[in-house]
């Protein structure tokens, strides 16, 4: 896969995201104004499974108003399309030639795609991010936010990935590792994704991918 495919990809999602926004801010709109006169027993369900589900009005009208599990989904995905960028790169820098040291714990032996997966797969994005941008000479402060902002958007992917609803003191010791006192989180403290948030983290995660994607441009080919 190509750098330009994997923004591709990223068009889809967006444009995916705009749809979702579209079509649940146009359904609550009209399901609000449905003349619903027995609320309290009220009941709305799906028989399309394989299982019957129901729940009450109230439930359901919370579900419609809260677009946190929506932005959780496409921060998930945005995350994991940051790490294809990751894998791409790498593999391009090491047909360019850069040799398979300049990526700490990437596999001496493995085929370059099967190694550079491996790698971004095993390693946190402070670490291959940082390595690709040493491929350069460069580091973290040419990325907008630095690395600890990259890797907040990661740690709350991590946990929505875990099934958790708050930071713990493993992500908690993971951002103050890369931007010591930044961040004031204690353990407990619940993850925040409003809209608002969401995009906070979507940009700095664009941002980082546009950056590393100028790296392989700016390396020699190898003869």
């Amino acid at each position: 896969m190509s750098i330009k495919d994997v923004w591709g990809r990223w068009r889809d999602l967006t444009r995916f995201r705009l749809a979702c926004e579209m079509a649940l801010s146009s359904y609550r709109k009209s399901f609000m104004e449905l003349p619903i006169r027995d609320v309290a027993n009220t009941k709305i369900f799906d028989e399309r499974g394989p299982t019957r589900f129901e729940c009450g009005y109230d439930d359901f009208v919370d579900a419609l108003t809260d677009e946190t599990y929506l932005y959780k989904l496409l921060l998930t995905a945005h995350a994991s399309l940051v790490e294809e960028f990751g894998r791409t790169i790498v593999a391009d820098l090491l047909i360019r030639g850069i040799p398979r040291s300049a990526f700490g714990g990437l596999d001496k032996a493995s085929p370059i795609h099967e190694a550079a997966e491996q790698y971004i797969m095993r390693c946190n994005v402070g670490s291959w991010g940082g390595a690709i941008l040493n491929v350069v000479g460069r580091d973290w402060t040419i990325v907008p936010g630095g690395v600890g902002n990259v890797v907040h958007a990661f740690v709350a992917r991590n946990i929505i990935s875990h099934g958790a609803k708050a930071y713990n003191q493993t992500a908690i010791n993971r951002l103050n590792g890369v931007a010591p006192g930044k961040f004031v989180f204690v353990s407990g403290t619940a993850l925040a994704l409003d809209r608002e948030t969401f995009q906070q983290h979507l940009s700095r995660l664009r941002n980082f991918a546009r950056v590393i994607c100028g790296v392989p441009s700016k390396v020699t080919v190898a003869p």
